[in-house]
Formats: structure tokens, sequence, C-alpha cells
């Protein structure tokens, strides 16, 4: 027969490669798959009701067997045979077996139960070395060593239970539930004193607990502890309405509002499972905090700083057309003035050109008057005219005179022309809505931004005969001006403009088309935008084309851009026959 010495001596050293060290290794890399086959056999077999709720408790007790393995692989280097006189609970290796005994008994577990359960674990390891090892030879050896280990587990709890006697083991247990309850007190005095209201519903949706926060939420007010015990639990929980129907209370931002003694109050709701694999205590966990003061802070953060946004937008959009306004308004009045201070002397010089075309015809008459009577003079008098002709060169005089008569007048009426754009220009801050011939007003605009356009392009016209719109002429006037220009400024060398009109049911549209050197894609969306240009540092104050764009919102309209780098880019202003109320209001 095997002594005790022979049975658990360890040897004095064990190879690298033992099969059993291998066999611990084997069994800690599956504890996932040793936890999911004990925790569905202690299901199936009802233990599941006096053990852990917790899945994490299973992992540990598999963790400390793999683990009593990887110690004995350290001590025993064959099959640990068992002997008839060996004390069992003294065996390190059976140290946490015995320890889970103790565990268990202090709950009131009792050995019969115990040993039952731990056969289904033996059988977990079983079950994973007959699925997992497929040589025979390496499978019995290694099932032959798991189940000597399981049966030293076994013989030293049941060395260790019986250690007790039976009033010793009552004292245990009565102790083991002073602590239970203790701790019971400790948890729930934890419970009504948090701020958070906790509720607990059951697999049918009704409150099966409810600490005090919660108490006071859906029953006014309540006592520390009272809803703990008997009737007084009942009528904390009758307050509550059932999951489903709280559910509905819940908004979609997780917030449960009720009204409390004349209070409106807000809860952030969190709801969770409960972490129970048994299935003894399925159900959900509901904790409510108190956001009434975060969400009336929010809110009132929310209004005012939508308010600050829009006000600061108005205040910055303001801004920047009163400077642009007052800027306009400037150059109008200085405009109006040059003008005026023209008009005045062309008044006079029309005039008089006017004055001087109706002498030279009479001039003229009487010239020929004496051309003809030159003929009656004698030989020294008509050789004196006639020297006085060559002299002067009257023949070409008289067929010069009338052409230098009509250029004036044509200039008169060009410079006449300039001026009445000006002063239409300088009318743009007025506001004043009324009807315009729209292809008259392009061509105003055009006079004005002239200076800029002659040298760098020719406009090409293509009109459709946009006709008469109700618009203020001159704001539009002054967005035809400026994309004109910009139209001009786009263009490095000799190019062409062309300005097109087309006309529907109820808008006019306008086209200025440049060949210039077009605009980034990626600086599209930004044209609109105040203070942002695409021309060199200091050649533009980038509010340009804000306020045309401005301007054209205001009568109703839409202004659009379309641009390919190197092609040049198209503005399409479209504006209503009729004129929105908002360019009245401007």
């Amino acid at each position: 027969m095997t002594t005790p010495e022979q049975a658990i001596k360890p040897t004095s050293k064990i190879p690298v490669e033992s099969e059993f060290t291998h066999l611990a290794a084997f069994y800690l890399n599956h504890e996932d798959w040793l936890m999911e086959r004990v925790l569905d056999y202690a299901k199936r077999q009802d233990y599941c009701r006096y053990t852990s709720t917790l899945v994490e408790a299973w992992r540990l007790s598999i963790h400390g067997i793999s683990t009593a393995f990887s110690q004995a692989a350290a001590i025993y280097d064959k099959v640990p045979e068992l002997h008839p006189d060996e004390v069992y609970c003294d065996d390190p290796v059976a140290a946490f077996g015995v320890e889970e005994a103790r565990k268990h008994r202090e709950r009131g577990i009792n050995l019969s139960m115990f040993l039952g359960l731990f056969k289904y674990y033996r059988q977990t390891y079983q079950d994973l070395l007959a699925e997992k090892i497929e040589r025979p030879d390496q499978h019995r050896s290694w099932l032959l060593y798991t189940d000597r280990l399981f049966d030293r587990f076994e013989l030293a709890f049941l060395n260790e239970w019986n250690q007790y006697s039976e009033p010793s083991l009552v004292a245990e247990l009565q102790s083991a539930n002073r602590d239970i309850t203790n701790r019971k007190s400790d948890f729930l005095t934890m419970l009504e004193t948090i701020s958070e209201g906790v509720i607990v519903f059951n697999p049918e949706g009704r409150a099966r607990y409810a600490n005090l926060a919660a108490g006071i939420l859906f029953n006014g007010k309540q006592i520390p502890g009272t809803g703990q015990f008997g009737q007084t639990n009942e009528r904390r929980l009758e307050a509550i309405p059932p999951l489903a129907q709280f559910k509905k209370l819940v908004d979609e931002e997780g917030l449960l509002e009720v009204e409390r003694d004349g209070k409106h109050l807000c809860f952030g709701v969190k709801m969770r499972e409960l972490l129970d694999i048994s299935g003894k205590f399925n159900g959900k966990l509901v904790i409510l905090n108190d956001q009434t003061h975060y969400v009336e802070q929010s809110k009132q953060l929310t209004e005012q700083c939508a308010a600050l946004t829009e006000a600061l937008s108005e205040l910055e959009k303001t801004q920047q057309y009163l400077v642009q306004t007052e800027k306009m308004s400037s150059i109008g009045q200085l405009a109006a003035g040059i003008a005026h201070e023209i008009n005045n002397p062309m008044g006079f010089i029309s005039s008089n050109v006017n004055s001087f075309k109706q002498y030279s015809k009479d001039l003229l008459k009487l010239l020929q008057a004496y051309q003809e009577l030159k003929q009656q003079l004698g030989d020294d008098g008509k050789s004196q005219i006639s020297q006085l002709e060559r002299e002067i060169d009257a023949d070409y005089l008289e067929a010069d005179l009338a052409d230098l008569i009509k250029e004036t007048q044509d200039g008169c009426q060009r410079v006449c022309r300039i001026v009445s754009d000006l002063k239409d220009f300088s009318r743009a801050g007025e506001g004043k809505i009324g009807a315009v011939d729209i292809e008259k007003c392009i061509e105003s605009a055009i006079n004005v931004a002239w200076n800029q356009i002659k040298y760098k392009a020719t406009v090409k016209r293509e009109y459709g005969n946009a006709g008469v719109i109700k618009c203020d002429a001159g704001q539009i006037g002054q967005v035809l001006v400026n994309l004109l220009v910009n139209a001009a400024d786009a263009i490095d060398r000799q190019g062409t403009i062309r300005v097109g009109t087309h006309r529907t049911a109820d808008s006019v549209t306008i086209e200025v088309e440049d060949s210039g050197c077009g605009i980034d894609p990626k600086q599209i969306n930004q044209l609109f935008e105040p203070f942002f240009t695409t021309k060199p540092v200091g050649s533009g104050t980038g509010l340009g084309l804000y306020i045309s764009h401005q301007i054209v919102e205001r009568h109703g309209g839409e202004i659009r851009v379309s641009s390919e780098p190197g092609q040049g880019s198209m503005f399409e202003i479209v504006l209503p026959i009729a004129a929105k109320s908002r360019a009245a209001d401007s």
C-alpha cells in the first residue's frame, strides 16, 4: 500500500515540459468555456436558487479551481493518489475548496447541496477534456489527474466540514445571519440617504422597491425607513406607476417632468436590467437624478445664447451695412454734387451749342449770299475776297462746321447721360420702390462703371426684353455696378463681359458673365460672407458682394454664382416682377 508520504511527496524538480503543467495552462486558457458550461449545469439543475446571481462570481470559482491545478503541477509530477491516513484539509492545493465550503456553509448551504454542485464543476472539467483533447492517451492521463485533484478537493472540505459539531454550526450560522442583517441594514440606510431616487421593477413591471427619494417624488413627504417595513412599504410602492406607464412619462431626452408641491421638477432617468443570471431577481433598476436646477439653467443659457448670437449677428450685419450705406451715402452725395456742378454749365453749353448751330446756319446763308454778290464786284474786289477765302479755307470751314457742331452736341448728350446716371446712382440709399426699366438700369450701371471697364473688356449685350419691374433703381444699380467692376477686375488683359436678361411670368434674370480668371471652388460658398474677398490685400473691402446679396434678398430675389478657374465666372440675379415688402422697408 502506498504510504501518505509516498502519495504526496513532491519531486525535487519538475520538468519544464511537464504534461500536468500543460494541463493547468490548458484549463486557465479555457476559463470562459468552463464558466459557461458550469453555469449551464447550475441553471438546468436549479442550483442558481442558492448561489450568486452575478456572472463574475462563477468566473472567480472557475479561476480558483484552475489556479489550484497550477499549484498542483508545481507539487505533483504524477497523479496524486489517495491514502486513508492523509489529512486532506491540510493539502495547500485544496485550500481554495476548503474556503469555498466555509463561505457556502455560512450562507446556509448544507453539505449535500454544496457537494452536489461541486460534482457539476468536476463534470464541467471532464466535458472540456472530452471535447478538446483528441489523443486518447493524453485524455486518459489528464482525466485521471483531474479526477484525483477533484477527489482531494472534495475530501478536503469534507474533512473541514466534519470538524464542526451541530451547535458550532448553528452558532456559525447565527453569526453569519447577524452579519447579513447588519449588512442589509447598512445597505438600506445608504439607499434611504442618497438624494437620487432608486426604484426596482419586477418582471411584471410593478415596483418592488423604492427608496426615500423616489417615495417623496411620487407620494409626497416621507419618513426615512418607513418604506422598508410592512404596510408603509406597500403605500410607498402603490404610488409608483407601472413600468409601461412610467416609460411613457419619460421624454426622448431621458427626462421625467413632474409637478410636486407647486413646483415643476425634472429628473434624469437611467434604466438598467438587473445583473442577475439566476432568474431570482429579474427586473429593471431605475435611477432618478434631480436635474431641475441644471435643466432650468440650461434652458436659460440656451435662450440667452441664442438671443445673444442672433443679436450679435444682427449687430454685425447692421454695423457693416451702416458703414457701407454711409459710405455709399457719402459717395452718392459727392456724385450728386458733382452731377449738379456739371449739369449747370452743361446746360449753358448745350443751350449755347444749339444757339451756335442756328447762328452758324444763318452765317452760312449770309456767306453764300456774299459769294453770290462777289461776282458783281470788280476784279480787285474779287481778288481780295478770293485771297481771304483761300487763307481761311472757306470751303473746308463750311463743310466741317456742321460736323463740329454735331460732335459737340453728341458729347453734350453723353455728358448729360452720365450726369443722369450719376444722379440715379446717388439715390442708392433712398430705398424708393418704383417701376424700373431693367435694361435701362443696366445701361446706367455700365455708364457709371465704364471707366473701369473700357480698358479691360468689351461689353456684349444679350437683352431678352426684360421690361419693367418694381424695385429700387438705385440699389439694383449699385449691385450691377459692383458686379461689372468685379468682372473687369477679374480680367487680366483684354476680355469680354456679357450682360444678358430674360423674363419669366413672375421674375427677371440678369446675367453678368466675364472671361476672367474664375473662382476657386473652395471659395464659392464664402463669396457672400462679410469681409471675404478674392482680391489681393488692400484691393477690396470684402463687403461689395455681401451688400449686393443683402440688397437682392431684401427685394425677395436671389443671387447665384457659377465659376470655373481659368474660364471666368457668371453671376445671376433673379428679381421678382413685383417688389417685396422688405425692399421697401430697407
